[in-house]
């Protein structure tokens, strides 16, 4: 398969998928740098897709290649511009790279965008308990950050 993936001019995603969770699930020394090779290399012959970059996303984190993985959001926060999810999701990656005073300001940015929501939105209670969410997660990275 990573040899048909090679020679296809244009692989479907879900083949790119497959070939790099077979390796990720193999497990063998070298495979999950070789599955983000297959990822990245499915990138570049079809663009900018999400499910291929939160893989490898994943995959570098669990190799702990944090700025690897922080580079990846910045391509999808590039190309799809910047969401709360994304800004999650980058609050994690550094949360788990013990930078925490970067994971506060993450926090941060999904606060402030959160606050550009339209009224109707902020008066759900679900945007209530996530916005109390953010900002218990912002003050405890902010608490673990080293003081300066």
């Amino acid at each position: 398969m990573r040899r048909s993936l090679l020679l296809d001019p244009k692989p479907s995603p879900s083949d790119v998928m497959t070939c790099a969770a077979w390796l990720r699930d193999r497990a063998n020394p070298g495979d999950a740098e070789s599955a983000i090779s297959i990822l990245d290399q499915g990138l570049a012959k079809l663009g900018v897709l999400t499910g291929l970059h939160h893989e490898a996303i994943r995959l570098e984190v669990g190799l702990k290649r944090y700025d690897s993985a922080l580079r990846r959001i910045d391509a999808l926060t590039t190309r799809f511009r910047p969401s709360v999810e994304l800004s999650l999701r980058r609050a994690e990656i550094l949360e788990q790279a013990g930078r925490y005073q970067d994971a506060a300001t993450a926090c941060d940015s999904a606060l402030a965008l959160l606050d550009l929501l339209p009224v109707k939105s902020k008066n759900s209670p679900d945007f209530k308990a996530r916005m109390e969410e953010i900002t218990r997660r912002k003050e405890m990275n902010s608490s673990r950050a080293p003081a300066q």
